[in-house]
């Protein structure tokens, strides 16, 4: 592995993991004030929003980790392709899960899951904006 393909996973990693760990706390966030206010029911709903949400970012991240490797111009596409995936299939999984019925308190699990992809689009914001570029790394002639 090059010293470029280093930094590369290396700068994937972080955003990436800024990214769980902002969602994260907004899973603890979220949950306390649905406890406080709503009571179990509504905590556990609002906490499976969030779920869904890391679920189908971190899925997605095997993909841009996959088109990082390509340094052409398929690779940008290949991230915002699989990122408005993403987006539409989360929406769709939360009707899909709000029409079940299973839902203790589907406001809440609403709210959980506009928050958590708010959390995690910003949380991958500022793991970009602060992580190192990977562009100047090169390796020594």
């Amino acid at each position: 592995m090059s010293a470029a393909d280093a930094t590369i996973r290396r700068w994937l990693l972080r955003a990436e993991g800024t990214a769980v760990t902002a969602t994260l706390s907004a899973l603890v966030v979220v949950a306390a004030i649905a406890l406080l206010t709503s009571g179990l029911p509504a905590a556990g709903s609002a906490g499976l929003g969030v779920a869904v949400v890391i679920v189908f970012f971190a899925l997605g991240a095997v993909v841009d980790a996959i088109a990082a490797r390509r340094a052409d111009w398929s690779a940008g596409f290949a991230v915002l392709v699989s990122y408005a995936l993403r987006m539409a299939l989360i929406g769709l999984a939360g009707v899909a899960l709000a029409d079940s019925g299973l839902l203790a308190s589907t406001a809440w699990f609403g709210i959980g899951l506009g928050a958590a992809t708010c959390v995690w689009v910003a949380g991958l914001f500022g793991g970009h904006l602060t992580g190192r570029w990977p562009i100047y790394d090169q390796e020594a002639a």
